[in-house]
């Protein structure tokens, strides 16, 4: 497992509020970190995720930030409903090259590259070697 993970600040606009006099208004900004995550596994460990059935198991729980819902319109959060978190199964996290999450302040991007270098990855390599060795005998006496 080759791991690199990325941390970069993004700035968008957001989008305009309806109104004569908010025409005039320059629109305003906001600042994100994304966090991406690009993890290359070897086909060994595909093949373990594959044989044991892995890929619908959950990796981590994203929790979303109140900013989140913030810089969202009313559509976006209509659509969202009452979602504050978002498990992420190992088929998700591997859905394209680069695992991207965004965060809304530097200290919060640092923790999470921090939490998946540490904690989250980790995890998963631990997961993949213990899957493959099932099927052992083990001999002892208490």
């Amino acid at each position: 497992m080759r791991v690199k993970i990325e941390q970069l600040e993004k700035t968008f606009t957001k989008a305009k509020k309806r109104g004569f006099f908010n025409s005039f208004k320059e629109p305003e900004t906001y600042s994100v970190w994304v966090v991406s995550v690009q993890v290359d596994l070897s086909e060994e460990e595909r093949a373990i995720l594959t044989q044991r059935k892995l890929w619908p198991k959950v990796l981590y729980t994203h929790e979303f930030a109140a900013e989140h819902f913030q810089v969202m319109n009313s559509e976006e959060i209509s659509l969202l409903g009452d979602v504050t978190s978002i498990p992420i199964t190992i088929e998700n996290f591997f859905e394209r090259p680069t695992h991207d999450t965004v965060c809304y302040d530097p200290v919060a991007a640092k923790d999470f590259a921090h939490s998946m270098q540490h904690e989250i990855l980790p995890r998963l390599k631990s997961y993949i070697q213990a899957s493959a060795d099932i099927g052992s005998t083990t001999t002892f006496e208490l």
